[in-house]
């Protein structure tokens, strides 16, 4: 999959879809590079996932230090206002 999406992108930044949220990936940064490889903390989003799908939370505040991933992937699903 690496090669492949190398090979379509190139060096060029392009829009992604993990967990049925959109991202503009970019080889050159390692976290959009798994997150377009469909690999960034997949074990961890799966959790939050079913928690917040058990759960149905009023309030989701996300103090990552990135892309904001669960809250795009949480909103995406419709699981957090």
């Amino acid at each position: 999959r690496k090669r492949w999406l190398r090979m379509r992108h190139g060096g060029k930044p392009f829009v992604t879809q993990y967990y049925g949220a959109r991202f503009r990936a970019d080889f050159e940064d390692m976290v959009s590079r798994e997150i377009a490889l469909h690999n960034f903390e997949r074990a961890q989003l799966a959790s939050m996932i079913e928690a917040c799908g058990r759960r149905r939370p009023d309030l989701f505040i996300d103090v990552g230090a990135n892309a904001g991933l669960y809250t795009c992937v949480l909103v995406a699903r419709g699981l957090v206002p």
